[in-house]
């Protein structure tokens, strides 16, 4: 019994070295590139959304509504049963 309990204290004690480290050099490399947050207004926006945050970014600074953009992104589909395709959000 007292081995098994080695292993276990061993292991969450390894386990949990790995996180703090991970979480460290995590720190070490994060960024802030202050991108503006925009909700999605409907269930479906979620890449109007996401393209409307890319363009607002400071080296673009181009507001587009979400309408807008999700008419544009839809109307580019090439990919059936996507409300927000990949071909659609690249043009």
């Amino acid at each position: 019994m007292f081995l098994s309990v080695n292993r276990k204290f061993f292991s969450s004690l390894t386990l949990a070295g790995l996180l703090v480290a991970l979480v460290i050099f995590a720190g070490c490399w994060s960024k802030n590139i202050n991108i503006p947050y925009y909700t999605q207004i409907t269930s479906y926006y979620c890449g109007a959304a996401s393209a409307q945050m890319i363009l607002k970014c400071p080296k673009i600074n181009k507001y587009v509504d979400q309408h807008t953009l999700y008419n544009y992104i839809h109307s580019h589909n090439q990919c059936s049963g996507w409300a927000s395709g990949p071909a659609g959000l690249r043009d």
